[in-house]
C-alpha cells in the first residue's frame, strides 16, 4: 500500500514543491522559482508555435536585456530540472523545454552557455534530445544519457546557430 503512494501523480507533485521550498527557501530566490514557474507555463507553447531557428534566439535577446542573475550556477540547473521533471514515468520528456529555460537562466548569469539538439538512430524511430552545455562541456547530462546522440544544431550564447558536428564531435566528419 505505502508504495503505490509513492507512484502516484499527486504524491510526486507535493515532494516536488517540498524540494522546490529546501532549494528555494534557505537562499531567499522566490522571485527566481516564480520565473522559473511562468517559463513552464509558457515554454510548451512556445516550442510549439515558434520555430527554433526563430525562437532561440529570441531567448538570448531576452535573457540579455534582464539583469543579470544573481544566484548560484547550481540552484538555476536544479530549478530548471525540478520544474520540468515529468510527474509519470509514460509522461513524454520535456528536455526541450527544461534546456530553453536553463539556457535562458545560464544567460542571464553572463555564462557562456549553449543549447544542442541531438538525434540519436534505434532500429524503428529516432529519438531526440536537447541540452545545454557551458564551454561545451554538458551541464547537469550524465553521459549515458546523451551516450548515441549526435549533435545536430547548437547555437550559442547569442543565439546564433553554430555548426554542431564540428562544435561537439571533434573528428567527425560531415555528411
Amino acid at each position: 500500500m505505502i508504495h503505490a503512494l509513492l507512484v502516484t501523480p499527486a504524491y510526486r507533485t507535493r515532494h516536488r514543491i517540498r524540494a522546490l521550498q529546501d532549494c528555494v527557501a534557505p537562499q531567499r530566490q522566490w522571485g527566481l522559482a516564480a520565473q522559473v514557474a511562468l517559463l513552464r507555463l509558457v515554454m510548451p507553447c512556445l516550442k510549439r508555435w515558434i520555430p527554433l531557428t526563430r525562437l532561440v534566439p529570441a531567448v538570448a535577446r531576452v535573457a540579455g536585456r534582464t539583469p543579470k542573475l544573481a544566484c548560484e550556477r547550481r540552484l538555476a540547473v536544479k530549478l530548471a530540472w525540478l520544474m520540468f521533471k515529468p510527474l509519470s514515468r509514460s509522461a513524454g520528456g520535456r528536455c526541450l523545454e527544461r534546456s530553453l529555460t536553463l539556457y535562458f537562466l545560464l544567460l542571464r548569469k553572463r555564462l557562456p552557455a549553449q543549447l544542442v539538439v541531438g538525434a540519436k538512430l534505434g532500429e524503428t524511430a529516432t529519438s531526440w534530445h536537447a541540452w545545454v552545455c557551458v564551454q561545451d562541456e554538458p551541464v547537469s547530462e550524465p553521459e549515458e544519457t546523451l551516450a548515441g546522440f549526435v549533435p545536430v544544431v547548437a547555437f550559442d550564447a547569442d543565439g546564433n546557430r553554430i555548426d554542431a558536428l564540428d562544435r561537439f564531435l571533434p573528428g567527425a566528419e560531415k555528411a
